[in-house]
């Protein structure tokens, strides 16, 4: 059954993902396979060996902040992974930069194909845009375009977001 105990309805992947329902996300899993899942993950950066059950679908596989928000950027970039970093500048107290980050690029396989990096950012779109996550819009006022995914369990005792624009994943 789907978060809110309802069981029916049909729904594009867009409007699924938008409204956080779950039997199609579970149905997809079964259509595309554990294995390919697994391989997925990998590229993105998940490393840990996926459960073998439908649930991993619904995100039942424990990752660290650190690690969801890494898997991200290609989403957010629509190419290659990029290291993330969390500290731009250190100033001292008269506004000297004492610490600058370096970007280091170096030339890398694209994680995933272009066309799949960009169906997974048109489909997180509909997500802001229309799904669980457009308060950030509406309340939190936020400008230009942005995607992502939510997340909840235990009765929305724990949830979560992960957003990103082409500048930023947070």
């Amino acid at each position: 059954q789907n978060y809110d105990h309802t069981n029916g309805g049909y729904y594009s992947m867009v409007g699924a993902l938008a409204k956080s329902v779950n039997i199609p996300t579970v149905a997809t899993y079964f259509d595309v396979g554990h294995s390919k899942l697994q391989e997925t993950a990998k590229a993105l950066g998940l490393n840990k060996e996926l459960n073998p059950n439908p649930s991993t679908a619904l995100g039942t596989n424990s990752f660290s902040l650190q690690k969801m928000v890494h898997a991200y950027v290609p989403f957010a970039t629509r190419s290659n992974n990029v290291e993330p970093y969390y500290i731009n500048s250190i100033k001292d107290h008269q506004g000297n930069i004492i610490y600058q980050h370096k970007a280091i690029n170096k030339e890398q396989e694209p994680v995933l194909s272009p066309k799949t990096l960009e169906t997974m950012q048109y489909l997180l779109k509909g997500v802001v845009d229309k799904g669980t996550a457009i308060r950030l819009k509406t309340s939190y006022a936020t400008h230009g375009d942005w995607a992502g995914k939510t997340g909840t369990s235990q009765d929305y005792s724990d949830s979560w977001f992960i957003g990103f624009n082409s500048n930023i994943v947070i």
